[in-house]
Formats: C-alpha cells, structure tokens, sequence
C-alpha cells in the first residue's frame, strides 16, 4: 500500500476517492494507516519474541549435550559445545537489546498508543461508507454478516451493534472484522 495518499491535502484525497469509486475500487480509509501500523508493529515483536525462544531452546540443548560430554570425558565436544554456548548467548543479548528497544512500555513512545486512539475515534459513519454502506439516521446493513435489512445496524456514539448477528465494535474491530 502506498501511503502517499495520506500526505495529500483534503481537496485531492477527495478527488482520489471519486476516482476510486468511479471504477468501483475500493477508497483508501485513513483508518488503515495507524491500524496497519499497529498490525505491523505486534507482528515484529512477536517475530523477536519468537527468535528469543528459539535461541533459549538451543541453549537448553547445548547445556544437555554439554552435561552429556562431561559424563563421556569428551573434551573436544565440551570446547565446541562452550563455543557454541557463547555464541547463543550473544545472540539472546542482541535479541534482549532489540526486543527493549521496541518495548511498547518504554517511557517516551506513545506514537502506538496515539495512533490507536486515533483509529478508534475515526467516525464510524465515514468508515461505514467506504464499505458500501448508506448510512441513514444512525442505522444501515450490517456490514459484517451483508444483511439484507437496511436498518440491522445502529451506530451510537462511534461503535457499532447489529442487532440480527448481535456484533458489535467500533472502528477498529470493524476493520479486524472486515
């Protein structure tokens, strides 16, 4: 996805949006942006936590391969095996500074939590329409299970209920849903 789109001024971005609509795309949502950033940041934490359990696997079965050498009296295999104990640890402590320095708990980095509340206030109306759906007095089709009834889904106060497929959400479970 290019984000080019969201640097443009409102007057263009509604002009990108007619011409989207025209040929029957879908309209870029502003909604995407911090949402997809939000996606991408967990998705690099869970690959860094994923890589720290691996390398703690690996030296579990380093420290199991070297008790067994030292029940042998292998010394060679206990030098490889110290070696490549070694090496493991450099990279659980590379992993630790990586994994710190994209800590969502760090003091100073609120851009996640900002752009979250952001999305979550983006109207639900707005994001309705770029979906399909006409909103009238506050209720339209669900969007979620495409009913067919023009007033199942009653938005209040920025979330959304169905009243037949009994969901309900606001702006970034809609997303998540869709």
């Amino acid at each position: 996805m290019n984000f080019d789109y969201y640097a443009m001024n409102r007057g263009t971005r509604a002009r990108v949006t007619e011409w989207a609509r025209e040929r029957g795309w879908e309209t870029p949502s502003t909604i995407l942006k911090p949402l997809l950033a939000s996606l991408l940041y967990r998705h690099r934490l869970s690959l860094i936590c994923e890589q720290i359990d691996l390398v703690t696997d690996h030296l579990f079965v380093i420290h199991d391969a070297i008790d067994r050498a030292i029940g042998e009296g292998n010394l060679v295999a206990i030098v490889l095996l110290k070696e490549r104990l070694g090496e493991e640890k450099t990279k659980l402590e590379a992993l630790g500074r990586l994994l710190d320095k994209e800590n969502p708990m760090r003091k100073g980095n609120d851009d996640t939590d900002r752009q979250i509340a952001n999305a979550r206030e983006y109207p639900m109306e707005e994001l309705l329409s770029s979906y399909g759906c006409v909103v009238k007095f506050r209720r339209t089709r669900c969007p979620v299970h495409e009913g067919k009834n023009p007033s199942s889904f009653e938005v209040k106060g920025n979330r959304g209920r169905c009243h037949s497929c009994s969901w309900t959400g606001d702006s970034i479970d809609l997303v998540m849903k869709m």
